[in-house]
């Protein structure tokens, strides 16, 4: 936890109002509610564009029949 801290400390400018809030307790989330939030949106938005792509992909980008399966792994 001290090299989290030590990182913190490193990356932002220690300002008069950081240097006054208390240190965050080792029973405190690492991912906080906000963050949550943020994950599942970000996550729900690249599964509806990755199973539109899937699912009507072929329609959108106007494939045919002869570049079905170019790549080949």
């Amino acid at each position: 936890m001290d090299t989290l801290g030590a990182l913190e400390l490193a990356t932002e400018r220690p300002t008069k109002e950081l240097m006054d809030h208390p240190p965050v307790g080792r029973v405190a989330p690492l991912i906080t509610n906000v963050m949550w939030r943020n994950l599942l949106a970000q996550s729900l938005y690249q599964i509806t564009v990755l199973l539109t792509f899937q699912f009507r992909g072929k329609s959108i980008f106007n494939v045919d029949k002869r570049v079905n399966n170019t790549i080949d792994i």
